[in-house]
This record gives structure tokens, C-alpha cells and sequence, in this order.
């Protein structure tokens, strides 16, 4: 299949070598790298065009014929305009970077104006450029903890980083690494993600209305681009800091035609926690702490095979590594993701352009547990390998129109286990083949600053154990301009989800195992209606936008109670189906020209989910539900050497389920009781205390002859609020040894953390 699709596209690719396309290059005018994500409009038409990843841009004859003044733009760069008909073919243009103490530049498609005239409804945009003003945690700069930060977008907790978008669940979101599935995004258990800002481009989320080109997951789409590496000049950045350090490295390998970009980062906790045991090991009274540390690997190659033809390979590996021992107890617990993709982008003429790519992603981990002479391995892991072609017009006509298709192979390895009794090997759980596909057409029609149509239909198909699954998802959007810079904007979208993560906790964890649709656990779907306003405000200086949404999802898993994961011959038989409702209002005013930019975010939402089999068929909260939900983010330019950021939140408590009393166990009255059993009632039945935090960075630039440099300082939780966790049960004893009483334990994880962090570029 793959092999007759490849030769498809080289088909088309090379049917029209005649008539060579228009396009000019976008690069910094200091290094010479090729600025991906900058934004080409001209002002006598529609026409509206992003820089690829070599930053290239595709600008079609008429518009070039017509002499059309062209506005490029470029977060961080001083905008530029340009004549169309003075051009070149393959010209390269030179951004200039903004240093003065002047407002910032920001991307043209991300200013109010332009983001009231998207049809695109539930979006956000946000470039590293953008993230590394943000406050960082330990010197660590993360893009999932800015996106919690937005409205809709919650976390499972105090400090992790898992996404949590309009009700769904945490496998609910398309995770994307240019153009390859993620399984899971985080280290740490979630205090950090595994995206590396120092590799990265830019990220696009999506809430609402996704285009049909995505598919797979009910809730979201992530899609995030690794940045290119300079095709002019050997480049080194990074940062050393108190936990982590980071080192990029790019070079070209011929300039102007190829180069490679790599980043590393590695937490040093074993380190410390290693040197303090062996400080503390005469101790009797000392705990020996677990050495714990995660690393990750990003690289990008990208070639220029001619004016038509883009190659760029990526990769990534992460590691998360735990170890803890002692004379007759050892624990290991490694887990990880590793990702690899091809892409391949040709330019057709009459302003067409076709972009392939060949991926693969693997997800794993395993949990050894030594206790005297016995042994206890557990295992789990899903492995993918797939294809994309997507073919596209730019155009400034009023229809444009993007079209592909895609498949993955998936193979599951589903709880395997083995014991030092178990002299045959593993126990195998259950191992499980499934093919995923799919077609699809997007279409956006904006004819006039007044109506704009966004409409798209994806056939998506699955087949695995001998069954097969066959669904429609259409989408649909509109907007309708009231006024030249306000519109109201409504969409509705159903998605269907393929891939199951049966987890035993309402917080994402590295052994949530992923499992497949069968005859028995059906494909997950869900409806989605949205309706909003958004508009430009103070001579377009702020960016005001409300959305309320509503959404339907059937088909929900959860396990039962008692399940049984490890060795389990047959999973599904331990779950338990049922639905789940989520609506709210997200409200936002943003901020984004100035000394001081940021933005106000606030969310009233509500979810519940509903299973037959479990709370006695009574709607349930789950923890990620949050009544309301308010983030405050600034950054401020304090003079040319020092920028200070912060932000600061607030959220209603989470649900817990907590026991409403308990039973105790005894030979005989008078004897010392045996057990102490709680009795639990309803699900969700205790809300914890409301959640506020203020995290603050201060960036201090460096005088440097090359390059850049500062160092930041950072502090989490700057007044040191103890936010709830979770609640710790102790039993309380008298003097004979017998439980009087049960004491609850309100369980904190984060003080005040200070951090700083060098970082540098050369």
C-alpha cells in the first residue's frame, strides 16, 4: 500500500516540471537561518501565506504580476514590506532582528486583527520566542505548562503537566511531533514535559473544530514543529542550571542547501540525591532518597534538493529513569518515548504543493521489583509506524483546499508480567494488532470581510481482531463579521478515537496501558458545538474573544473495580462503558504590543461522567473538573537588560473520593483490632481547598561580543502556597498499641522552588 502511494506522488510531483513555482526564502539577516513561521500578507488582496520549514514561501504569478505590496512579519523581527514585482525567483530575504526597548513585533496571523478574521475557532499559537518570556519552573521553560495557562486547558493537578482540554480525558489529545503521534508527553510523572524549548518552532493548539487533516482523538490536536537548523554559520545555545542543563548544536552541512540541528537535556537529581546518600549513609535515621532522572534527544536534518523539492528527517528519544534500593528491597522503573519521520514537501504549479511523510513512534516502560530472592518484572508498550500525504493550494483565491490521506499500523503490548517462580518467561497479557486509516478533505471558503465558510469531512476507518470500524467525522465553522474588527464564529465537530488509555488513576501515568477497539470495547466518539465572539479592541491593540461550547462523548472507559491489568489474557473484559457531558465558557483578553503584554483568562466549565457499573449509575466528577479557573500572565520590558514575567492562577478545588467511614475487625472484644476497612460512598465525594499560585522570572541579558547571553532567575510558587494534593490517612494509636482514631493528612508537593538558569547562544 505504502509502496503504491509513494509512487502516486512521485507522479505528481514530476508530471509538471515545466513551469517552475515563484517562491523566495525568509532568513535571519544575522545568521542566515531560515526563519520557519513567519507570516507573508499582502495588502491589495487575501492572499495570506506561512514560511514552510526551510522558510520557504510559495507566492503565485498574478499576485507577483500585479506588483502587489507584501508585509512579512516575524515575532522578534521588524516587520518588512516589499514590492511583489521586484522580486526574484529563490530570493532570500533578510529579517532584522527587533532590540530596541520599542513595542514587540508579533506574527501577523497571531495579531487581533487577523485572529478575529480566522474562521478557525479554539485555536492558539504560541513560538518558542514567545514561551521563553514566560516564567520558567527550575530554570526550565515548558510549553504544556504555558498552555494550562489558557483558558479551557487545565492540568491534573498541582504542578503537572498534563492537558486536560474542554472535559477530555489526558489520551484525548493528539499529541504531535511534526507530524508523528506522541504517547506520552511527560517526565517526571508529569512535573516536566518532553519538549525541549531550545528545539522547537512553534506549537499549535486546537479545541474546537480541528481540520480534517487530524484525527484519532475526541478532545484536542498538539501539533508541534521542530525548528530547522541555520544553513549559513555553525551555531551553539543552551543553559545550565541548578537540575537540568540543555546543549543545541547546529551547523550547515553546504550552505544555503542543507543542515542539521541536534538538542540534549538531562536532569542531574541523581547527582545530588547520590551524593547526599553516601554523605548520610552512616545514618540509622536516615532514608536513603531514590535517584531519579530523565534525558531527551532532539534532532532535525533538512535538505534542499532543488527549487521544488524539501527533505527534512526528525527524531526524538526520552528516557525517564528511577532506581531505588536497599539490602533486600530494589526498584527500577524506566519509561520513554522514541519518534522518527521522513518529510518530503514538493511545489507544484498553479500554486500547489504536496508534503509526505514516513513516521514511526514507540512507547514503552518497565518496572523490575526485587525483594530478597524474588523478582517481579511488569512491561507494557505500544509501537507505531505510519504514513501522511496532504496536498494543498495556496492561492489568494476565495476557496482554498487541502486534501490527503493516512494510515498507521499499531502493535500493542498489553500488560506483560513475570515472577522468579516463573521459569517459562514472561506471562504474556495480551498482544493486539491494529490498522488505522484515513481520507480526508478540508475546504475554507472567505470570499468577503464579512462571511467566511470552513467545512471538512474525514472517513476514518479501524481494523483490529477480525472487526472492523467505519465512521464519518464532519466538521464545520462560520464566521460572520458584525463589525471590521469584531465577529461571532460557531462550529460543530464530531470525532471518533480508536485508542483507549485504561488507567488506573484520574492523573496520567507512565503505566496507563493503551488498548485497541474490538468487537466488545467500541471506538470512542464525540460532538462538539461551539459559538463565540471575538474582537479587536483599542485600535487593535487587545484581542477580547468569549466561546461557550458543548460536549457529548459515548463509548467512555474506565476499569471496573478489582481489575486485574498484569497477565491478563483479555483486558476488556475488566472494563466497564459508559458517557461523559462537558460545557462551559471560556472568556480571554489578550495583550500582545507593548512594554507590558500578557493576557486574562478565565473558565466556567463543568463535567461528569456517567457509567452504569460504577457510583450506582450516578454522574461522577472527574478530578481534572474544575468549576472555575482564572489565570493572570504578564511580561514586562524593564529596560533593555531586564524583562520580568510572571503569572499567577487560581483554580476551584478538585474531587476526591475520600471514605465515609469504616469497619474494624477483631477476634473477640477486647482483643486488638485485626483490620481496619473503609467504607467508601459516593464517587467524587469531597472537593479539596481552591488552588492559587504566583510564579515569577526575571531575565537579566548579559553584555556579549558574539552572540547572547543572561541568566534567568526564577521562583515557583513564589509566596509558597501549599496547595492540596491529596489527602493521607494515619491511624493514631494510644500507649497498648491500638488505633483510636483515623487522622487525615492534607498532602502538599511544591514550596517555593528557586531557580537559575545560564543560558547562552554563540
Amino acid at each position: 500500500m505504502f509502496t503504491s502511494i509513494l509512487l502516486i506522488i512521485l507522479f505528481t510531483t514530476f508530471a509538471f516540471a515545466q513551469d517552475p513555482p515563484f517562491t523566495i526564502l525568509l532568513r535571519d539577516k544575522d545568521s542566515g537561518q531560515p526563519l520557519s513561521g513567519a507570516t507573508l500578507v499582502s495588502l491589495n488582496s487575501r492572499f495570506k501565506q506561512t514560511s514552510d520549514s526551510t522558510g520557504r514561501v510559495t507566492i503565485p504569478f498574478n499576485v507577483r504580476n500585479k506588483s502587489e505590496k507584501l508585509q512579512l512579519s516575524m515575532v522578534g523581527y521588524i516587520t518588512l514590506t516589499v514590492n511583489a514585482g521586484k522580486l526574484l525567483p529563490s530570493q532570500a530575504i533578510g529579517f532584522e532582528k527587533n532590540v530596541g526597548t520599542l513595542a514587540e513585533v508579533i506574527v501577523t496571523s497571531n495579531n487581533p486583527v487577523e485572529k478575529v478574521r480566522n474562521v478557525q475557532m479554539g485555536s492558539e499559537l504560541i513560538t518558542a520566542v514567545e514561551a521563553r518570556k514566560l516564567p520558567a519552573i527550575l530554570g526550565e521553560v515548558d510549553i504544556i505548562k504555558i498552555l494550562q495557562l489558557k483558558p479551557g486547558v487545565k492540568n491534573a493537578g498541582e504542578g503537572l503537566a498534563g492537558l486536560y482540554v474542554r472535559g477530555g480525558g489526558a489520551d484525548q489529545n493528539l499529541i504531535l511531533i511534526d507530524n508523528t503521534p506522541v504517547y506520552n508527553p511527560n517526565h517526571l510523572l508529569g512535573l516536566f514535559s518532553i519538549f525541549n524549548n531550545d528545539a522547537l518552532r512553534e506549537v499549535k493548539l486546537f479545541k474546537a473544530a480541528y481540520p480534517a487533516v487530524y484525527g484519532g482523538r475526541l478532545s484536542s490536536v498538539l501539533d508541534v514543529s521542530m525548528r530547522p537548523g541555520s544553513l549559513d554559520s555553525f551555531g551553539v545555545s543552551g543553559g545550565i542550571g541548578f537540575l537540568s542543563s540543555r546543549l543545541s548544536i547546529e551547523s550547515p552541512v553546504k550552505k544555503g542547501r542543507s543542515s542539521f540541528i541536534v538538542s540534549g537535556r538531562r536532569t542531574y537529581f541523581d547527582i545530588f540525591t547520590n551524593a547526599l546518600n553516601r554523605a548520610k549513609k552512616g545514618d540509622s535515621a536516615f532514608e536513603a532518597i531514590p535517584p531519579y532522572f530523565f534525558s531527551d534527544l532532539n534532532f532535525r536534518g533538512d535538505w534542499k534538493i532543488n527549487d521544488r523539492n524539501f527533505v527534512w528527517a526528525t527524531g526524538y528519544w526520552g528516557s525517564d529513569n528511577f532506581k531505588s534500593s536497599s539490602d533486600e528491597f530494589g526498584a527500577r522503573f524506566t519509561w520513554g518515548n522514541q519518534t522518527a519521520s521522513l518529510n518530503w514537501r514538493s511545489v507544484l504549479p498553479r500554486n500547489k504543493e504536496i508534503t509526505s511523510t514516513i513516521f514511526y513512534s514507540g512507547y514503552s516502560y518497565k518496572f523490575i521489583n526485587q525483594f530478597s530472592f524474588n523478582e517481579l518484572i511488569l512491561r507494557s508498550g505500544i509501537n507505531t509506524l505510519g504514513f501522511k500525504a496532504v496536498i494543498k493550494s495556496n492561492t489568494e483565491k476565495p476557496l482554498r483546499l487541502q486534501a490527503g490521506l493516512d494510515g498507521m499500523i499499531h502493535q500493542l503490548n498489553i500488560g506483560d508480567f513475570k515472577a522468579s517462580s516463573d521459569l517459562s518467561g514472561f506471562n504474556i497479557g495480551e498482544k493486539i494488532d491494529g490498522n488505522e486509516w484515513g481520507v480526508f478533505l478540508n475546504s475554507e471558503w472567505d470570499r468577503s470581510k464579512k462571511l467566511g465558510l470552513l467545512s471538512g469531512m474525514r472517513l476514518s476507518g479501524f481494523y483490529a481482531g477480525n472487526q472492523w470500524h467505519v465512521n464519518a467525522e464532519p466538521r464545520f465553522g462560520a464566521r460572520i463579521n458584525v463589525f471590521e474588527n469584531a465577529a461571532i464564529k460557531a462550529s460543530l465537530t464530531r470525532m471518533y478515537q480508536y485508542l483507549h488509555l485504561a488507567s488506573l488513576s484520574s492523573a496520567s501515568l507512565p503505566t496507563d496501558i493503551w488498548y485497541p477497539s474490538t468487537n466488545k470495547t467500541k471506538p470512542q466518539y464525540a460532538d462538539q458545538a461551539s459559538i463565540g465572539w471575538s474582537q479587536a479592541v483599542r485600535d487593535n491593540m487587545y484581542f477580547f474573544s468569549v466561546e461557550g461550547y458543548y460536549k457529548w462523548m459515548n463509548n467512555q472507559v474506565e476499569f471496573r473495580d478489582g481489575a486485574n491489568i498484569f497477565g491478563n489474557p483479555r483486558l476488556e473484559n475488566d472494563f466497564v462503558f459508559g458517557k461523559a457531558n462537558a460545557y462551559g465558557v471560556e472568556v480571554y483578553l489578550e495583550k500582545k504590543q507593548g512594554r507590558t503584554t500578557g493576557w486574562l483568562g478565565y473558565t466556567l466549565s463543568r463535567t461528569t461522567r456517567t457509567f452504569a457499573d460504577i457510583n450506582n449509575g450516578r454522574p461522577f466528577k472527574p478530578r481534572y473538573d474544575r468549576r472555575h479557573d482564572f489565570s493572570f500572565v504578564f511580561m514586562h520590558k524593564l529596560s533593555n537588560k531586564f524583562t520580568l514575567s510572571g503569572n499567577w492562577i487560581f483554580g476551584t478545588g478538585t474531587y476526591i473520593t475520600v471514605p465515609v467511614g469504616r469497619y474494624v475487625f477483631q477476634d473477640q472484644v477486647g482483643d486488638r483490632p485485626r483490620r481496619i476497612t473503609p467504607v467508601y460512598g459516593d464517587r467524587s465525594n469531597y472537593q479539596l481547598a481552591p488552588v492559587h499560585r504566583m510564579d515569577l522570572s526575571l531575565v537579566m541579558l548579559l553584555k556579549s561580543k558574539k552572540g547572547s547571553r543572561d541568566i534567568t532567575f526564577s521562583l515557583y510558587n513564589a509566596y509558597s502556597r501549599r496547595n492540596p494534593f491529596f489527602i493521607q490517612f494515619r491511624d493514631v494509636k494510644n500507649e497498648s498499641g491500638y488505633v483510636t482514631s483515623i487522622e487525615p493528612t492534607l498532602i502538599s508537593l511544591f514550596p517555593v522552588l528557586p531557580g537559575v538558569t545560564y543560558n547562552f547562544k554563540f
